[in-house]
């Protein structure tokens, strides 16, 4: 087989490729899209989801937690609670904090382990990891840096 029909196999394979993985991409997004119950403008060629999970809030007046739902994008995070609903909708959005200007502080919190500070123009959290790795930090900070 000459050289030039292996380069153009090859330059195919990568287009087929990119375009999977840009579909891959939205699907990923119309997921979160119906999570959100269609309530948040998120589908966009340039939007890309990094990570998406539960997560404690630490409530400020008793210190108690309370069962949250991050959804870290390229450009923003969304802080979310549960919704009770029988179909449809799971969460709704309380807060969107922009990744541009976005700090991650560990806590100085000593009784409570995991803790971590998410400061933004819009809102800051105090927040608890749900396990003890630091994974759950690590795309927040990723995203941040």
């Amino acid at each position: 087989m000459p050289v030039e029909s292996l380069e153009l196999i090859a330059t195919a394979a990568e287009h087929s490729n990119a375009a999977i993985r840009k579909m891959e991409r939205m699907h990923k997004l119309l997921k979160v899209y119906e999570l959100l119950g269609g309530e948040e403008d998120i589908v966009s060629p340039t939007k890309e989801l990094i990570k998406e999970g539960h997560i404690l809030k630490l409530s400020a007046k008793n210190g108690t937690t309370q069962d949250r739902y991050l959804i870290l994008f390229n450009d923003r995070l969304l802080y979310c609670v549960p919704r009770l609903r029988l179909l449809g909708q799971k969460f709704s959005v309380r807060a969107r904090i922009d990744v541009d200007g976005m700090e991650l502080k560990e806590s100085s919190n000593l009784n409570l382990p995991r803790t971590f500070l998410v400061s933004g123009k819009q809102r800051s959290l105090e927040l608890q990891a749900r396990c003890c790795g630091p994974q759950q930090t690590k795309c927040l900070k990723d995203a941040v840096s």
